[in-house]
């Protein structure tokens, strides 16, 4: 954030001790209520996520994305997937490419992130893909490997 020229907002649980030599260029805000938190992230710049961990599949970018608010993260797991690069935000390994992420964020179409949000993750798209899998779940209960046919769509 402080080479970029902006301003940082953290959210999120933990000891606020730990980012406190973090947040010089900002303010930590802590866990905030969805509602807030929802708020907070519909009118953010960008959500950053330069982390270093491998996350299978992080929520956080979804929430974000649903508000229409971009995400500038790191390129590689679950990040992968939910974040379209140069569409929904920008998938970055180095930290020049995070600060021209930053700075190229507010070219990218808010609405086409939240619409394409929705499409994906919404709790209608959630429920047919939970169907679809607890339905294999159960043909493979009846033969196993076995099992004929069964039709990925």
């Amino acid at each position: 954030a402080r080479r970029a020229g902006v301003k940082l907002k953290l959210i999120g649980h933990g000891d606020p001790t730990v980012t406190k030599e973090l947040i010089t260029y900002g303010e930590n805000l802590g866990a905030l209520h969805e509602a807030d938190r929802n708020e907070v992230m519909a009118r953010a710049k960008a959500l950053i996520c330069p982390t270093m961990y491998i996350e299978p599949f992080g929520c956080i970018s979804p929430e974000a994305q649903l508000c229409g608010t971009p995400v500038i993260s790191t390129d590689a797991g679950g990040f992968i997937e939910t974040v379209e690069h140069g569409k929904t935000g920008y998938r970055c390994s180095m930290m020049g490419e995070f600060i021209d992420a930053i700075h190229r964020v507010d070219t990218l179409d808010r609405n086409y992130i939240r619409v394409r949000a929705q499409r994906l993750y919404s709790m209608e798209t959630a429920a047919v893909s939970y169907d679809k899998y607890f339905k294999k779940l159960e043909t493979l209960w009846k033969d196993g490997w076995n099992t004929v046919p069964y039709v990925i769509d």
